[in-house]
């Protein structure tokens, strides 16, 4: 593990591409944003988006997987996300479209009163195939210490 106070000050890294498909869109928003341009080819076509395109909350919830997975992968123990400070959809993401996160963690901060977790501010900037942001999020992370008695 690398526990918070085991992080470098800046860290970088890519997340493993995820490939969005029709299906994968129609289930989503079936269940949580039943939107008509979420749904409905014809009224996707006609929409300001031009064709039938994925929920903000689906990108947002996939570059949430994407966060997790690569943390994890890293051996880095996320407790949680304490804040999201800024969350912008900058482009349509439609079926088909690939999507993979630069992610950058920077500023590790002691949590106050807390003696279990610091905390660490991450940017995700989540792109297509076509090299083309799609999502920006700044979030503060929950990251755990050492446990005591633990050897680092």
């Amino acid at each position: 593990m690398k526990y918070w106070e085991q992080l470098p000050d800046t860290l970088e890294f890519t997340s493993k591409p995820v490939e969005l498909s029709k299906a994968d869109i129609l289930e989503f928003a079936t269940e949580f944003d039943p939107q008509p341009y979420h749904l409905d080819d014809a009224a996707a076509d006609a929409s300001i988006f031009g064709g039938l395109c994925a929920s903000g909350w689906q990108i947002s919830a996939i570059a949430l997987r994407q966060l997790s997975d690569s943390l994890a992968n890293r051996q880095i123990p996320l407790l949680g996300i304490k804040q999201t400070s800024s969350l912008v959809w900058k482009k349509p993401v439609f079926a088909g479209d690939t999507l993979t996160c630069k992610i950058a963690l920077n500023d590790l901060q002691p949590s106050q009163g807390q003696l279990n977790w610091g905390t660490i501010d991450c940017v995700i900037e989540m792109s297509n195939q076509h090299q083309k942001i799609v999502l920006n999020m700044n979030s503060t992370l929950a990251i755990a210490q050492t446990p005591k008695g633990h050897a680092q």
